[in-house]
């Protein structure tokens, strides 16, 4: 059962090969899961074969949420929904904190209403509108 009184903040490391923590999401210094295929990681977070041909996954990232702050929190339930998926040790750690943050980002969403037709990811949230 997890102690922990808040989600984290994370860190996902694509874009330093020599980083210690390539592909790998951490939280400070302790990785907390290993991104084995990359290409699905940032499928989660609605990057397509079509985007590829003309954006860079960094750059698309930028462009759809770092300047979009109303998007932020997207960025982040994707990371977390991906980190679910795939980190025995983030469940271990964070499950019920997540499970929190599921619900309430759930209650948000149906009050932002239409708010979330715009993100380029509507068609592949599992709780878009």
């Amino acid at each position: 059962m997890s102690t922990a009184e808040s989600l984290p903040q994370l860190k996902v490391i694509l874009s330093s090969p020599h980083h210690r923590h390539y592909r790998h999401i951490v939280l400070g210094k302790e990785s907390l899961c290993f991104i084995e295929d990359t290409d699905a990681f940032y499928r989660s977070l609605g990057y397509t074969t079509e985007l590829a041909k003309n954006l860079l996954p960094d750059e698309f990232i930028w462009e759809e949420y770092v300047n979009k702050p109303s998007y932020s929190l997207c960025l982040q339930k994707h990371i977390l929904d991906y980190l679910s998926a795939h980190s025995d040790k983030f469940n271990e750690m964070y499950g019920e904190l997540y499970e929190n943050f599921v619900a309430e980002h759930e209650s948000a969403r149906i009050a932002r209403g239409t708010a979330c037709v715009g993100c380029k990811l509507n068609e592949y949230c599992n709780d878009a509108v």
